[in-house]
């Protein structure tokens, strides 16, 4: 073979891989799906970065205080999610998105509003913190069964991975743009005496600007009038019947679960850890979740090149053991050129285990109960604040990173139990 063939076969092959990984981006109402949910989650991202911020100013690096707000939003996420599972195997799907980015742009400018004013107090972030939550708790299963209304089924795990690649895309530039916005809003803007105030306003911005990208999609699945024909009530408990019902979905819930409730603590205990372990302030604190977010790129965009990938079982098992390990490794560290990696491989892990548990929620489920089934899928994840006040409870008595430590052997030993007792999810496709 010339070295001209030879470079010319290289290049078809990566222009095929190429087109693997985007595949779904051939469908136009996917494209506006993926701007809605890049612009949307880095919304969540800044709001994330900037109220934690806020609280530990507020509060004097209290990890209590950060679980508090952290379980302000997963409250709704929890409890209201199946009323918005419901409405999305009810209502246009679309519109509801919509509506909800609305509302969360509403209530996060009267944040930003309290803040401008400086009469910002600790419960107003509380306050705020349940009503966002409710919005994305109508949003997300919309949201996500949306996915499999736009793209094939063959295509699905391609269209999920993509559409969490905003996510992680968010994740690397909302937290270091947030840190940045906080630092020097300041400066820039004569007005603004807070910087977190400055913040507020721009996401409230976004959330607007991600209802119109919504807007712009033409699918708009409705399942027909016979096949919902039990009452509301009957519906709000239905999604969770089925799941626990369904061998292989019941078992990636449990998986989610434990994921969720050991797993996404740190995120919730980061900025607390960061500062009194690593010293940092608010820009290198946005570096550190940047790197997170680096890692869970690399792993959605992976997923997205793997549509034919037969042991998604095995693979969304052994997120949760390198997640476990990592987090129980970065617990001792507080040297930047080992937390990175760790911080990488927490991003990689975190990463597989979102879009793979999606993914597989609705490859099992069927079209008329994906809604609801994507609501319980959803749970987990209101858990996991949740379960970040116990965790910062013993922060508080033993220290950041013992609670850390625990919550990586925690969900070490949790994952091993699963295979244990469910030994045919390992040869899940």
């Amino acid at each position: 073979m010339t070295d001209s063939t030879r470079s010319s076969a290289d290049s078809t092959t990566r222009i095929a891989r190429r087109a693997t990984i985007l595949e779904s981006l051939q469908y136009r109402d996917f494209r506006w799906l993926w701007l809605g949910s890049l612009v949307a989650y880095m919304s969540l991202n800044l709001q994330m970065l900037n109220r934690s911020w806020l609280v530990v100013i507020l509060e004097d690096n209290s990890p209590l205080a950060l679980a508090l707000v952290m379980m302000s939003f997963a409250l709704p996420m929890t409890f209201v999610s199946p009323i918005g599972g419901v409405l999305a195997d009810k209502w246009s799907r679309k519109k509801l998105i919509a509506a909800s980015q609305i509302g969360s742009a509403v209530v996060t400018f009267g944040l930003g509003i309290l803040d401008f004013t400086g009469v910002i107090q600790f419960w107003h972030l509380l306050a705020s913190g349940l009503l966002n939550g409710v919005m994305m708790a109508i949003n997300v299963p919309s949201r996500q069964a949306i996915v499999s209304d736009i793209v094939p089924k063959e295509a699905l795990m391609n269209a999920i991975s993509l559409n969490n690649s905003a996510m992680s895309i968010t994740r690397i530039l909302g937290p270091a743009l947030g840190g940045f916005m906080i630092v020097y809003f300041v400066d820039w803007i004569p007005l603004l005496e807070s910087g977190t105030a400055g913040v507020f306003f721009v996401i409230a911005a976004v959330y607007i600007f991600a209802a119109l990208s919504i807007l712009r999609i033409k699918t708009d699945v409705i399942i027909e009038k016979d096949k919902v024909k039990s009452s509301f009530g009957k519906d709000l408990f239905s999604g969770l019947i089925y799941v626990l019902h369904h061998k292989i979905i019941r078992v990636v819930l449990f998986v989610n679960l434990i994921g969720s409730v050991f797993g996404w603590a740190f995120m919730t205990l980061m900025p607390a850890w960061a500062r009194v372990v690593l010293n940092v302030n608010a820009d290198d604190l946005g570096i550190l979740l940047t790197v997170i977010g680096v890692g869970s790129l690399v792993a959605t965009l992976g997923l997205a090149s793997l549509s034919n990938f037969k042991y998604r079982g095995i693979l969304l098992i052994a997120s949760c053991l390198l997640w476990g390990l990592s987090l129980a490794l970065i617990s001792k560290m507080d040297q930047f050129y080992i937390v990175y990696p760790l911080l990488l491989f927490i991003g990689i892990a975190s990463g597989i285990f979102m879009s793979l548990g999606m993914t597989l929620m609705q490859y099992y489920s069927e079209p008329e109960m994906r809604g609801r089934v994507m609501s319980v899928a959803v749970m987990p994840f209101g858990v996991s604040s949740m379960s970040a006040v116990p965790f910062g409870m013993i922060a508080t008595k033993i220290g950041i990173e013992n609670s850390l430590m625990i919550s990586g052997i925690l969900l070490v030993f949790f994952t091993i139990l699963i295979v244990l007792v469910f030994p045919f999810f390992t040869k899940v496709e």
